[in-house]
């Protein structure tokens, strides 16, 4: 009897302490529950504000202009804007931003990049390729988002200037001259070496480089260059309309060109 007493108690004081575990487990959790539902109150999630002011649309010629900034970081400080005949590239600094619907409102992604600042865009026949100053330049591989380097059998790596011409030959103006390359930069070729060179057109099959020196024009796919405006000038940038008005040696329309 008193070995049957003896148990029937640890028993019961097995069942308070059980109890007892459960009744502060769920005190505990309740706890716990009510000090996130506190610390959830006090400190609510924050929401990355909305970008105005970056850049704008017109649908119109410039009557109207619509912002398109929303999506990209606050107080984003853009280099290079770049438009496209379904796409739209923004460039700063080291970022790369880029949508692919450029006809109704954008939605902005962040693209990779190499870690290297970007110093200007310039248009190609497939996209446009990235420049980055003393680094070479880059083009992105249609729809993915990938940028691949342009410049690893270049010479020179400060591209100030890139020209694909409809052929698909690519001119890149730097620092120790001109480039060429018809194979898509796996080898290049240099056409000219007396000045750097910063600005490159195509117009009517004339080629016209504009440097610190002046204008040059090319008639035979850039193989050789002539100088056609030199005077009083210290440094020049070559447009369409430079280009067309110096297809004749004798055009004096150069003239009001460059600057």
């Amino acid at each position: 009897m008193q070995i049957r007493m003896l148990t029937l108690l640890l028993f019961l004081q097995s069942f308070v302490a059980c109890q007892q575990n459960q009744d502060e487990a769920l005190s505990l959790a309740a706890n716990i529950v009510l000090q996130s539902s506190i610390t959830s109150h006090q400190v609510p999630e924050k929401i990355p504000p909305s970008a105005k002011s970056i850049i704008f649309k017109s649908s119109d010629g410039g009557q109207t202009w619509e912002d398109i900034s929303a999506g990209l970081p606050k107080n984003l400080g853009v280099n290079r804007v770049f438009v496209g005949d379904s796409e739209v590239f923004l460039t700063a600094e080291k970022v790369l931003y880029h949508s692919r619907n450029a006809a109704a409102v954008p939605i902005w992604e962040n693209e990779a990049f190499l870690n290297v600042e970007i110093s200007d865009m310039f248009s190609g026949r497939n996209g446009p390729y990235i420049s980055s100053h003393r680094n070479g330049f880059f083009k992105e591989i249609p729809g993915t988002g990938v940028l691949i380097p342009m410049h690893d059998a270049l010479k020179d790596k400060t591209v100030r200037a890139i020209l694909e011409t409809p052929d698909g030959t690519l001119f890149v103006g730097c620092e120790s001259g001109l480039y060429k390359s018809t194979d898509a930069g796996k080898n290049w070729k240099q056409v000219f070496a007396e000045v750097g060179i910063n600005s490159l057109v195509e117009a009517d099959g004339v080629l016209i480089s504009g440097t610190y020196q002046g204008l040059m024009r090319s008639t035979d796919g850039g193989e050789h260059w002539d100088w056609v405006l030199t005077e009083l000038l210290t440094g020049c940038f070559a447009s369409q309309a430079t280009a067309r008005a110096v297809f004749r040696p004798s055009s004096r329309a150069a003239q009001g060109f460059g600057g």
